[in-house]
């Protein structure tokens, strides 16, 4: 496996490519390779155009590539690519997600340099499942409004049910003095995949911590944590950043910095999502 970089571990296999297009889903512009289908939004219900794949020299300029999207795909009102580590940005696809990672090896450096936190940090068996159902929701919900989409609360609790019940789920619980029940968590699922490279991984589910107070000691111990869980499997750490929708009236996104922050700690990029609007 090539740890190197994101372009390493989560570049596109021709193993995807291959199921691409025995599913149908694979096509070529000017020749290269374009993987993409019809996605209805699981917590907005939008009907979205999803680019899983596009060659690096489409999305160099892809105002060709989306002008072909949306002709073939009439009824969707977005496109969302996944774009590249390194990709440059382009003011017409609107970030969304950023995903970075931690190889195996700066897991455990993470682990191993954190000092020790001023909280408590416990796993989770059960006893605060509530607590966590409350704080996952608050991530999924928070998530779309930071981008000014609205959800439906079915669609929200389907989205923290699915995570609650994944057999390789870990939590670990904050603690503080003066508190009785734990003010946050990390939240991480140790057996995903990501399909298109067919990197196993660590996911970084969610952070949350209730007290903008404790944060400072908090979120390393939490990464710290799940670092070392990931580690222990030898596998990257992913965590991802959601964006802020920006525009000329909205203020600039906070997302851009906290990605820039969290290379200066040794994260690197690994792929993002990007959003282009039907216009």
């Amino acid at each position: 496996m090539n740890t190197a970089s994101g372009q390493g571990l989560f570049a596109v296999g021709p193993e995807y490519l291959a199921a691409a297009e025995d599913a149908g889903l694979l096509h070529r512009l000017d020749g290269l390779p374009v993987v993409a289908g019809p996605y209805t939004d699981p917590l907005t219900g939008e009907a979205q155009c999803l680019v899983e794949h596009a060659d690096p020299a489409l999305l160099a300029d892809p105002g060709r590539l989306l002008a072909e999207l949306f002709e073939r795909h009439p009824d969707c009102t977005a496109a969302v690519l996944r774009i590249p580590a390194g990709t440059p940005a382009d003011p017409r696809l609107q970030p969304l997600i950023s995903y970075l990672h931690l190889t195996p090896d700066a897991a455990a450096l993470a682990a191993a340099r954190a000092a020790a936190p001023t909280v408590r940090i416990t796993e989770d068996r059960g006893e605060h499942r509530d607590l966590v159902r409350g704080w996952l929701a608050t991530a999924v919900s928070g998530a779309q409004a930071d981008l000014g989409t609205a959800v439906a609360e079915e669609a929200v609790r389907a989205a923290v049910e699915e995570i609650l019940h994944t057999p390789a789920r870990r939590t670990w619980l904050v603690r503080a003095d003066g508190h009785d029940r734990p003010i946050g968590h990390a939240t991480a699922v140790t057996d995903a995949v990501d399909d298109a490279s067919g990197t196993p991984f660590v996911d970084l589910v969610d952070i949350l911590i209730e007290e903008p107070a404790r944060i400072p000691a908090a979120q390393p111990a939490l990464v710290a944590v799940a670092a070392a869980e990931a580690a222990r499997h030898g596998l990257p750490l992913v965590g991802h950043v959601c964006h802020h929708r920006t525009g000329p009236d909205l203020p600039a996104d906070p997302g851009a910095a906290v990605v820039a922050a969290l290379r200066r700690q040794g994260w690197q990029e690994s792929y993002a999502y990007r959003r282009a609007d039907r216009r």
